[in-house]
């Protein structure tokens, strides 16, 4: 179910975005969280709102170039729709982590890597959903450093210590 092809080129979009902002509410937020500070531990210029009316202004104000990264287990959460249009209108690149290929927001986006669907979308606790779109996410964060090793791992090391 995931295209290595599509996550490599998945890796370059982010790589080379000017800004990358990241969007999820209820159960996705934590994910969205997880992404914004794995791109923020590699240099890049990641912003993350928890708040659902913050994200929705972000939205609404990004720019063509940069990078809308969407996490929706079903794909068809009406803010998270109205959030994506709205980059959409605005010309941003917009990467998507669902269960649901043909959900609404997937059909707006210009890439859609797909968490294997291994539990209903009306589910409790969404455990293997989380798992699913974390291994993805790792998977990016690993393939951004394999791009360029040394420059990556003295960054990695500039933040860690940063916070030691």
């Amino acid at each position: 179910m995931i295209s290595m092809e599509e996550l490599s080129q998945t890796a370059q979009i982010l790589e080379k975005a000017p800004f990358i902002h990241v969007f999820g509410i209820g159960l996705s937020n934590s994910i969205a969280f997880d992404f914004a500070h794995k791109m923020q531990r590699l240099g890049l210029l990641c912003g993350y709102y928890q708040e659902t009316q913050m994200q929705m202004i972000s939205a609404s104000n990004m720019k063509p170039g940069m990078v809308g990264m969407v996490i929706s287990h079903s794909g068809n959460s009406q803010q998270m729709v109205r959030m994506t249009r709205a980059m959409k209108d605005h010309g941003v690149s917009i990467i998507t982590i669902t269960g649901n290929r043909l959900g609404d927001i997937a059909l707006l986006s210009d890439v859609v890597l797909l968490a294997p669907l291994s539990e209903p979308l009306k589910r409790q606790g969404a455990s293997s959903s989380r798992i699913s779109q974390l291994v993805l996410i790792d998977m990016l964060f690993s393939l951004i450093i394999k791009s360029n090793p040394e420059e990556y791992g003295q960054i990695i090391k500039k933040t860690y210590e940063a916070y030691e």
